[in-house]
């Protein structure tokens, strides 16, 4: 339970930080989700939205890729 709640959590800061278009910050919680729950494709799915946010289509496709 408690490992569920921090992948909510940190999909949550990762979602504020798009919502607020700072996208640097919301891509340093979507690595640190990647990096900490690798398995939990929403991470990946969240990269790729950061990576579009800043205007970097082709890791965006990269990271939306994987995500499907």
């Amino acid at each position: 339970m408690k490992s569920h709640c921090l992948v909510l959590i940190l999909f949550l800061i990762v979602d504020i930080y798009l919502d607020a278009e700072r996208f640097l910050d919301a891509l340093h919680y979507a690595k640190e989700g990647c990096h900490h729950h690798g398995d939990d494709l929403i991470f990946l799915f969240k990269l790729g939205q950061c990576y579009l946010g800043q205007g970097d289509g082709a890791k965006a496709v990269d990271q939306l890729m994987q995500y499907s």
